[in-house]
């Protein structure tokens, strides 16, 4: 009670400078600076324009995990969207049965103004300042934007303080505590559960208990206390348990974050929690909340003199937990990425002649969020190169031609034609403005490669087709085949080699691989239409959001070039008979 009383007099004190700082325009937010010393609201216009604001929030958001996970830095960013609000380390769950003596009338405005008033002391005067970006320690400033205060509502208030939740919940007691809080203040009651590699979070907390974290930036330097180690590794499977008990609850929603996520993917992170939040991921939130982002995760698990024990004892323990299973000491990438290519369905090669538009549609489709594909990295050419090592396995091979094919897609995204930078030097641009090329929003299904007319040159010869069955049978998913069709006297009259249309026509005939025909007329004649019918084709939902970016940039029309040089009629008839061989050709097109 008296710590209560104490919290309430610096509370006072607080906004009573605010409100100053909004006098001299100082500070562009309404100050909230009557909160009586007994701590009840005063009377009048204050009190119905708190309970107005705070009418309007509709989640409350808690944060659990272990200590060193990221909690922090994720609480200021969130912190800093104009309709969010959450301080650092309020600890509302141990302060609630203080709130429920002085249960009454406003309770839930008192509750909800005291995360609100801690959040902008923080972003005046703490580790969330302006002023804490040039001094020393830790600054969890995002400039420019909402920390503390708010735009024009508030949709979302909570509490950071992800360790002391974790651990009340270590009692299933307390669960009553949970619903109590969502209860009384008619709130959803929602916890973000903050996941950082075991290994990293253990030595982290052994380092700083042995006050050495300075000398562990030697590479050379190795802490080792067993006793005091084997006491870390309890508690932190102990904070694991609580996650995972309030996940099995059933009652609120929890949503897992991987800290080193946020770091390397920082778009892809914050709009996740945004919709978590059902919030709106604001352009210009994403990017100075982008800034505060280090520029690589902490690995602080080669610090430590691990016995073989305790790797193994810790390695057991996260087998049992679904959101660790990611993790290992030694072999995480290969971990993280056997994670990330785990959905994948379909694996999709093109097939045809050269300047049908397979660069555009697999373009298009490297914009899915669900879909990855390479321009032209050539499979089937560099095939044998995925078995010089006869001790791989297949799913280590599987492992490499995913990752190989999607660190291409990546680079073409960011530097290649596929980029916003693309420019005149590169021939033709495939930038697909806010689409995913060269990544995936959360779930990776289709994963692939374009380099139609090679690959179709390849499959006109037996040992082509034998790899593409051993490439079936080391993906282990099935392969689907797609054929841009373009009206034939216009690829001829770029470039054809009529040899690629009997191979297509050949793999039809197998009935052994699926293969469909798009006819690039129709991307532009009929987008949405053709969109779906590649989505239904390779197994994926055709987003609306996919749709209207894919569509926003498609040339008004085809191009034409069966005009711009001239045919004999024997040269015409020779065309008109080749095309009438092919049954995906022979019903679609003709010179005139």
């Amino acid at each position: 009670m008296k710590s209560f009383r104490v919290y309430v007099v610096i509370a006072s004190l607080l906004l009573l400078v605010t409100a100053l700082l909004f006098c001299t325009n100082l500070y562009p937010r309404p100050s909230i600076d009557v909160l009586q010393s007994n701590g009840q609201f005063s009377g009048g216009h204050l009190e119905l324009r708190l309970n107005k604001l705070y009418d309007g929030v509709e989640t409350l958001v808690l944060f659990i995990g272990h200590a060193r996970s990221g909690h922090s830095l994720i609480g200021a960013i969130l912190d800093a969207h104009p309709e969010i609000i959450i301080p650092h380390e309020y600890n509302l769950i141990v302060k609630w049965s203080e709130f429920k003596l002085k249960s009454g009338s406003g309770l839930k405005t008192r509750v909800l103004f005291a995360l609100h008033a801690l959040s902008r002391f923080q972003a005046m005067f703490g580790n969330r300042a302006a002023s804490r970006r040039s001094g020393g320690g830790y600054s969890y400033s995002v400039p420019g934007q909402w920390q503390g205060t708010y735009k024009e509502r508030v949709k979302v208030i909570g509490d950071k303080k992800g360790t002391a939740t974790s651990h009340l919940l270590e009692n299933p007691k307390n669960f009553d505590i949970l619903e109590d809080i969502s209860r009384t203040l008619t709130l959803k009651l929602k916890f973000i559960h903050v996941i950082r590699n075991p290994f990293d979070n253990i030595a982290t907390k052994l380092l700083r208990n042995l006050e050495v974290r300075d000398m562990a930036k030697s590479s050379t330097f190795k802490a080792s206390n067993v006793t005091l180690l084997d006491k870390i590794i309890d508690d932190f499977f102990a904070k694991v348990k609580s996650a995972e008990r309030l996940k099995r609850y059933g009652k609120f929603e929890v949503l897992d974050v991987y800290g080193h996520e946020v770091i390397s993917k920082p778009r892809e992170s914050l709009q996740n929690l945004c919709n978590f939040l059902k919030v709106a991921c604001y352009p210009d939130f994403v990017e100075s909340a982008s800034e505060l982002l280090y520029a690589k995760p902490s690995l602080t698990r080669h610090a430590v003199a691990w016995t073989s024990k305790q790797k193994e004892r810790i390695m057991n323990e996260m087998n049992k937990y679904s959101f660790l299973e990611r993790f290992s000491f030694d072999r995480e990438l290969e971990r993280e990425l056997t994670f990330l290519y785990r959905n994948v369905e379909t694996f999709m090669l093109f097939v045809g002649r050269p300047r049908s538009g397979h660069s555009l549609v697999a373009a298009i489709l490297d914009s899915h969020p669900e879909i990855v594909i390479s321009d032209e990295f050539n499979l089937l050419y560099k095939f044998d190169s995925f078995f010089m090592d006869p001790s791989q396995t297949n799913d280590e091979r599987k492992l490499r031609i995913f990752y190989d094919i999607h660190t291409r897609s990546r680079r073409q995204a960011m530097f290649g034609s596929r980029s916003s930078i693309c420019n005149s030097s590169v021939s033709y641009c495939y930038n697909i403005k806010g689409g995913w090329q060269g990544d995936c929003k959360s779930k990776l299904k289709v994963i692939g490669d374009k380099k139609a007319s090679v690959t179709t040159a390849r499959l006109h010869h037996e040992k082509g087709l034998h790899d593409l069955r051993k490439l079936e049978k080391v993906l282990g998913i099935p392969i689907k085949l797609i054929n841009v069709i373009r009206n034939p006297f216009d690829n001829i009259a770029t470039i054809c080699r009529r040899r690629l249309v009997r191979t297509v026509q050949y793999l039809r005939d197998l009935r052994y691989y699926q293969i469909l025909n798009v006819c690039s007329r129709d991307l532009l004649t009929n987008p949405r239409r053709t969109l779906q019918m590649l989505c239904d084709f390779v197994g994926v939902s055709c987003y609306n959001e996919f749709v209207e970016l894919a569509t926003r940039d498609l040339y008004s029309k085809s191009s034409r070039s069966r005009y711009l040089i001239e045919w004999s009629n024997e040269q015409k008839e020779k065309v008109m008979e080749e095309i009438q061989k092919c049954s995906f050709l022979k019903s679609l097109f003709s010179f005139d």
